[in-house]
């Protein structure tokens, strides 16, 4: 059973586990170092993350985040919840800590803010737009968009 905060050491890398929140499910992150390169997973979590988390998240030349959609509109739209509020009036009342996974913008900011070199979104839903149009979209922000069978090179 893993545990946040935790070093493992193997032959050629070391994983530290850390907290995220996942609303009500406890979930960990993973700081990879390979050699002189950095990945984080940080997926199954939204954006309000402890500071221990943010510091293990720095810097990483590969860093992995949620990008469950673009906005809460859009989430409650297929969840036909909808009134008819604007877009800027949900996003006062949603409370984002009560979601288990990060929008799309807030995926952003806190790449920027963590200084990665590239991310890649996962947890893609249906709630976005087809993955070619979503890619065109976000590539200037240094995102990519994660897929089944996705392989990367560092």
């Amino acid at each position: 059973l893993l545990e946040a905060n935790k070093k493992l050491i193997f032959n050629d890398f070391i994983v530290t586990t850390f907290s995220v929140n996942h609303f009500k499910c406890p979930c960990l992150g993973f700081r990879i170092e390979i050699e002189d390169k950095v990945i984080v997973v940080a997926v199954d979590t939204n954006a309000n993350l402890d500071l221990t988390s943010l510091e293990l998240m720095k810097n990483a030349v590969l860093l992995f985040l949620d990008g469950m959609a673009e906005s809460n509109r859009e989430i409650l739209l297929a969840k036909r919840d909808l009134s008819e509020k604007s877009e800027a009036e949900f996003n006062a009342t949603t409370d984002p800590n009560k979601r288990g996974h990060m929008l799309i913008p807030e995926a952003i900011d806190l790449s920027k803010k963590l200084c990665a070199k590239k991310t890649i979104l996962t947890h893609i839903s249906h709630y976005n737009l087809p993955h070619e149009q979503m890619q065109a979209k976000y590539e200037a922000n240094n995102l990519l968009l994660g897929f089944d069978g996705m392989k990367i090179s560092l």
